[in-house]
């Protein structure tokens, strides 16, 4: 039950840390570069509904 737990934890802490990289790098395109920025975003939008 505690491993299950501790899995599943670290599944959601893993999909977390993925999902704030992508967040970062689509700001930081956004900044750097308006256009790509702007597809970035479109997946981000895709990705989460």
């Amino acid at each position: 039950s505690d491993y299950s737990q501790l899995m599943l934890m670290n599944h959601f802490f893993f999909d977390f840390q993925r999902l704030t990289v992508l967040f970062y790098v689509s700001v930081f395109s956004i900044i750097e570069k308006p256009w790509y920025g702007y597809f970035a975003l479109c997946i981000w939008k895709f990705i989460v509904p």
